[in-house]
Formats: C-alpha cells, structure tokens, sequence
C-alpha cells in the first residue's frame, strides 16, 4: 500500500496532524524575538566599577584583578577583557552565541560575591547585559517644550526627565539601558573679584593654585610589615563647603574663598543642540537586551510614552 492510499484511506488523521503541525509553527513564531536589524552577536555581559580618584594602578590591583580571577572560570565564556581608567574600571565578558544571556548574567553576579572585598568608598559593581559594542538601539526619543509653555529652557526640565521619564523607560521589559544623551551636565563656577583679592593683599594666581589642590589624589602602597597599605589625600571639598576654603592669610588671619569669589553650579555651556520640528529638545536612546523582542519594547515605549505625556510631562 503506497503512502498516497494510506493518507487517502486515513484522512481524518492526516488533517489533525497538519492542522497540529501548523498549530505548534504559530506558537514558535509567535515567540520569536523579533528585531529590526537582525544580525548574530556573542553575548557580552559587563561589569561597570567605580573608585573615585583612585589610580588605574589602584583600580586594577583592588577591584578587577580579583574580578577576572573569580569570573574566568564563568559558565559558556569564550574572551575576557578589561579596560582601565582613572577612578573607574570596565570587565567585559563575551559568551558563545546561543548562550542564555540572562542565565549567564546570574552566573556572573554569582561569581561576584565570591570575589575579596572591595575598598569601603568603591561604590557597587554595576552588571548590565547586551550583546556587543554593534548592538542596534531600540528607540529614540525627543522631548521638547510644548509652544505655548511660557519656560523654554530644557535645562530646567532635566530634573524632572531624571526623576520621572528615565526610570519608567528603564522598567520596560527587554530594555537594558537608558541614554539620556541630551542630558546637559552641571558645573562649577567660581566667579573672582579681583578688587576685594587685592584689597586682601592675595593675588588671583594664588587662589587658582589653592582651588586647584583641593583634589583627592592618590599616593600608591606603602608596605609596613607584611601589611600593604593604600596611601589616598582626600582634598576634595562638597560644592556647598567650598566657600568655607582657605585660599590665603592676611594678619594671620583666614582668608576664605567665599571673601574673594562667588561659587556657584550652573549648566554646561552646550557645543551642539538637537531640534525636533524646529524647537530644542531632550534627546533620549533607548538600548535593548541581547535576546529581547524590539516589537515588544516599542509597545512597551508607547504606552510609556503615552502615560509619561497625561502624567508628570503634563503637570510641568
């Protein structure tokens, strides 16, 4: 009996098993991750560590030497590398493609907590996933100022953006990072007077050498014993306490820096813009997870979006 007979004779059963064949296809692309560009990365998970002023020297001895040496032996890791600066310090893992890229970032925060403790002013290791330096964004967004709004500086908003909008887009699931790249840092102005520092008998050269020193800086290892100890000055003053800076004597008698200059934090002096429609606005990217669906995260993104809109952005 030849298979045409058999399935002619048996048809009943031969419709139930396309129509499972078909069933179970729907589900499968039904839970595919769906992705703009799609492309095949390796995984990659990073560790993000911060030590203020602390050395690269510093920074590789007490935090990511002891890193690598406890992530090496990390389930499906295929490269390990490193990257070091001054106060800060990156660790980052590659996987074989195909690997589960949330299992492994479990892997490596388990591996973490086995690593020596780190210095007492080390702020925590931050683990993020993704799947390499190539990996497409998920969105963009702009942020403008509404026409008929009186107050059209964005600098002013910037709070605001950081409080409301930037940990609502985060909680979207499969979105791995936020960039507020049209965030405009603050800094510090320290506005002299140059007729009260000479009615003080001190000169401007001095009081920017003095300013300039207020700095934590670091001073190496010093071996006592068989003890290595890190040497570390710590100069360096809150912004609000500045003022209280000793930057001079006259008569033996203090002089602060609130007495010669005013100390103030303002927004950095933009080099470059961004407009949507003609207006100035806040630029945000949105960078999805290795495995997640973009689909999903744009959904996500505009029901956010929406919320964001009848909620805190409406209000300011």
């Amino acid at each position: 009996m030849s298979l045409t007979d058999l399935s002619t004779r048996h048809w009943p059963s031969v419709a139930v098993a396309v129509a499972l064949v078909a069933l179970f296809g729907l589900t499968s692309i039904a839970s595919l991750p769906i992705q703009l560009l799609p492309n095949i990365e390796e995984p990659q998970v990073s560790i993000a560590n911060f030590w203020r002023a602390a050395a690269p020297e510093e920074m590789e001895a007490n935090i990511i030497e002891p890193q690598e040496n406890v992530l090496q032996n990390t389930p499906g890791l295929t490269d390990i590398n490193s990257w070091i600066s001054r106060g800060t310090g990156w660790v980052n893992l590659t996987f074989a493609v195909g690997t589960d890229i949330q299992e492994a970032k479990l892997d490596v925060i388990n591996n973490l907590t086995q690593a020596p403790p780190r210095p007492a002013d080390a702020i925590e290791p931050q683990v993020s996933a993704g799947g390499g330096q190539q990996t497409p964004g998920a969105a963009s967004l702009l942020v403008r100022v509404l026409p008929l709004n009186p107050n059209k500086e964005l600098a002013s908003y910037q709070k605001l953006i950081e409080d409301e909008v930037y940990p609502r887009l985060a909680r979207i699931p499969g979105v791995s990072r936020v960039d507020l790249a049209g965030e405009q840092p603050r800094e510090l102005h320290i506005s002299f007077d140059s007729y009260r520092a000479a009615a003080l008998g001190i000169s401007v050269q001095d009081i920017m050498a003095t300013v300039s020193r207020a700095s934590d800086t670091s001073g190496g290892f010093a071996d006592v014993g068989r003890r290595q100890y890190t040497v570390r000055f710590v100069g360096k003053f809150e912004p609000t306490a500045l003022n209280e800076l000793i930057v001079g004597w006259s008569n033996e008698r203090p002089i602060y820096l609130s007495e010669v200059a005013d100390v103030e934090i303002v927004p950095r002096k933009q080099d470059g813009f961004t407009l949507r429609n003609g207006y100035p606005a806040y630029y945000i990217a949105v960078q999805r997870e290795f495995d997640a669906n973009t689909v999903q995260i744009l959904d996500g993104i505009n029901a956010v979006i929406v919320e964001l809109n009848d909620g805190p952005l409406k209000e300011a």
